[in-house]
């Protein structure tokens, strides 16, 4: 994943019990970029590394916003966003074409296959090759 993404560093967090620690060995330079989806413990530990003037998009705990304000002010950017119409999908779709960012896909064909695609969304073996 690291060189198929050109990621700085990567490591699994289900074989990690101390982010902070994880976090410190992996990115010693500190966290410029960090997509956070959920919150919590891994989002704790990243705030106590980022750099100043991070950028940290927020997906999915809007109930954490207001602790990320207070921690994150004046030193980097924290925001929550909602893409809406079809400049993003043009956007999208040139950066694609220009090779600035990738995607990995995997498809699963027909209703049934339903369940099973919304649990591999959320396994890690989704992102991480066996």
């Amino acid at each position: 994943m690291k060189e198929e993404f050109e990621y700085d560093d990567t490591f699994n967090y289900h074989k990690e019990k101390d982010f902070d620690a994880a976090l410190s060995k992996y990115f010693p330079n500190g966290i410029d970029v960090y997509l956070d989806n959920v919150g919590g413990r891994m989002l704790e530990a990243v705030l106590n590394l980022v750099n100043k003037h991070a950028k940290i998009p927020l997906c999915g705990m809007i109930s954490e916003l207001s602790t990320i304000r207070c921690i994150c002010k004046g030193s980097c950017w924290a925001h929550t966003w909602i893409v809406l119409g079809i400049n993003f999908a043009k956007d999208m779709e040139g950066h694609l074409k220009q090779g600035k960012i990738g995607s990995k896909l995997k498809i699963f064909h027909g209703i049934d296959k339903f369940l099973e695609s919304l649990e591999d969304l959320y396994s890690p073996a989704a992102t991480l090759e066996k």
